[in-house]
């Protein structure tokens, strides 16, 4: 059965997302991270689907969010909404 690649079980069987975070926005993350990675607190693989797509499209919403304030040259905060939802934390030089 193939498995998405935004998933990875553990060896406890856990199922967790990762997402590559794109080399022009790692800036934007604590210690220039180069992957995120977020348990989906299950061994259901139909269940670890259906929350691993829910985390693709916000992370998907918030890297069109910096792509779209690095264009623009803002000099406002991030919108926290997303990155709060998704429970990581994002720094702007920029904004400081």
């Amino acid at each position: 059965m193939k498995t998405s690649a935004h998933l990875w079980k553990n060896r406890h069987g856990i199922w967790y997302f990762r997402a590559v975070i794109p080399t022009q926005y790692r800036h934007h993350f604590p210690l220039n991270r180069r992957e995120i990675r977020r348990s989906l607190a299950t061994d259901s693989r139909r269940r670890a689907v259906v929350l691993a797509r829910r985390y693709r499209v916000a992370f998907d919403e918030l890297f069109e969010q910096l792509a779209e304030q690095s264009m623009a040259k803002l000099k406002q905060p991030h919108n926290i909404e997303t990155a709060e939802k998704l429970n990581v934390s994002v720094h702007c030089k920029h904004c400081q």
